[in-house]
């Protein structure tokens, strides 16, 4: 049940609205990199968007920086193991 509650919300929470945030950025950060009709009638990519590169690269840069939240928090839960083993550990030893 564990493992379902989890697979769960990392669905709901990520999965789901990450494409939509993204998406939102992008749109506010890079306006111009949108597809653009041609001559023929054929969707293609707008030819002005080289000129938001910065905007780009500041969609992609925040969402290396927010999966950075994932390695920071693992690491927290990491120490936290940790001194808890060394804390029951300790415990054991006492009452042996």
């Amino acid at each position: 049940m564990a493992i379902a509650a989890n697979t769960l919300i990392i669905h709901v929470l990520g999965d789901v609205p990450s494409p939509v945030v993204l998406g939102w950025l992008k749109d506010a950060w890079a306006p111009r990199c949108g597809t653009v009709d041609d001559a023929h009638g054929d969707a293609v990519l707008n030819p002005e968007c080289w000129k938001d590169r910065s905007g780009l690269r500041q969609v992609l840069l925040f969402a290396v920086l927010w999966l950075l939240w994932a390695v920071l928090l693992w690491g927290v839960a990491l120490v936290v193991l940790k001194r808890s083993q060394r804390n029951s550990k300790a415990r054991l030893s006492v009452q042996a």
